[in-house]
Parts: C-alpha cells; structure tokens; sequence
C-alpha cells in the first residue's frame, strides 16, 4: 500500500513538473518545449523509481581478515515472515530501520483475528521476532514495534 502511494505522490509530482516547465518554456521559446519537457519526465521517473524499489540496507555480521559478512534487510524480511507464518495473521508488514552496521529497530504491522488477544499476540511477536533475528544473524535488535488491526472472519 505504501508503494502505491508513493508511486501515486510521483507520479503527481511529475505532472506538476511537466506543466509548470511547459508553462515556462512555452513563453520563452516555443521550439525548446519537447526537448526540457522530455528530460524532466526522465528525471521525475527515475526518481520515482527509487522511491517505490527502495535500495536495501546492508548489515555487517562479521568483520575479520578474511573479508566482511553481510546481510541484506530483505533477507531479516523474509526470516521474519516466516518467524510468524505459523500465526493467525491475516496481514503482514515490516520495515527495518539501520540505527548503526549491525543493529537496527523492526517495525511489524499485522492484521489479526478480532477473537486474538492483542496483548498476548503483541508480545509473543516482539519476543520471537527478536529472539529469531539475533540468533540467525548476530545482529542486535534495539527494538520491535508491532502495530495491530483487527478484521473480522476467518483467516
């Protein structure tokens, strides 16, 4: 869902570009218009790239003579979806913030059952994602925030 709005906020930020260079260029000289029209789409494009296909963040797990160990944030991703694929989680989301090369803060949103108690689910999240994430990959987890919503029906 956040992709989208980021796409739908550059794509809006790219038609305001096109029509305020055209609106400029059009005035100053009207042959020029096409070619700066084209370039700033071009511009406007790439960096709506990078917003919706993030670059992911690299962490260190091992620094020696022989080199450097890392990890990339969708493979802890991926460890974490399938940390809670067992649950009743109808919905699943996680973002993973670097606070320094080898910790960072997790951030879990899942949509629940209503009949789940959200209290106990909250916690038993937190324990697990951590515990899962430090052992696997050496990193050290300040925090797990995990965000609940419930729905109604069945998984």
């Amino acid at each position: 869902m956040r992709r989208v709005k980021r796409f739908a906020f550059g794509a809006f930020a790219l038609l305001v570009v096109y029509a305020s260079v055209v609106l400029i260029l059009e005035r100053e000289e009207p042959g020029t218009v096409v070619v700066y029209s084209l370039l700033n789409v071009i511009a406007v494009i790439s960096m709506m790239a990078l917003t919706v296909f993030p670059f992911h963040r690299m962490f260190t797990i091992s620094n020696t003579k022989q080199g450097i160990a890392t990890i990339g944030s969708g493979s802890i991703k991926r460890l974490i979806y399938r940390t809670l694929d067992k649950k009743s989680v109808k919905s699943l989301e996680c973002e993973i913030k670097k606070i320094h090369p080898d910790a960072m803060e997790i951030r879990v949103i899942a949509g629940i059952s209503t009949t789940t108690n959200a209290i106990d689910f909250v916690e038993e999240v937190q324990n697990e994602v951590k515990k899962a994430v430090e052992e696997d990959t050496g990193l050290e987890v300040f925090k797990v925030d995990v965000h609940v919503w419930h729905y109604r029906g069945k998984k």
